[in-house]
């Protein structure tokens, strides 16, 4: 009987999880330290999961990754002139990149080469996007979208 209570209150647990998404801040503790600590890495977890949302500062070529989440949305912005991203600085291996284009006056752009695996040159128009993979050498396209 313990033991299917103690999987019912990890199911609810995990439940109030998933829906709480960013906003979990705490939880009250519950007569089980196991369930207890199982909650604790959960949140952990998801805490981690949720993504940064950064803009990318007119001309920048090569936005920074430090302290980032495993998933970054980047805005770009209205650059004053072109600007072609070269690459991320500071990626991990593992992390994606979600860039949303943020303006229609000279658009931020990634060329398809050694840096970027896309299947065309990408513009970041305005509302666009492109989610990219980092896999330690080269960031992968894994979607776009041109709106």
């Amino acid at each position: 009987m313990k033991r299917i209570i103690l999987i019912t209150t990890l199911l609810l647990l995990t439940t109030a999880i998933a829906f709480a998404g960013e906003n979990l801040v705490d939880f009250e503790e519950t007569s089980i330290p196991v369930a207890n600590e199982i909650f604790r890495e959960i949140r952990k977890d998801v805490e981690n999961l949720t993504p940064r949302y950064i803009t990318i500062a007119d001309g920048d070529t090569s936005p920074d990754m430090v302290g980032m989440q495993p998933i970054t949305v980047f805005t770009t912005s209205s650059n004053t002139g072109a600007t072609a991203i070269t690459t991320f600085d500071n990626v991990t291996e593992g992390q994606i990149i979600i860039l949303i284009g943020g303006s229609a006056a000279n658009s931020s752009t990634l060329a398809d080469g050694a840096v970027f695996f896309l299947t065309a040159n990408f513009t970041a128009g305005l509302n666009d996007s492109l989610i990219l993979y980092y896999n330690g050498s080269v960031f992968i396209q894994l979607s776009v979208a041109n709106n």
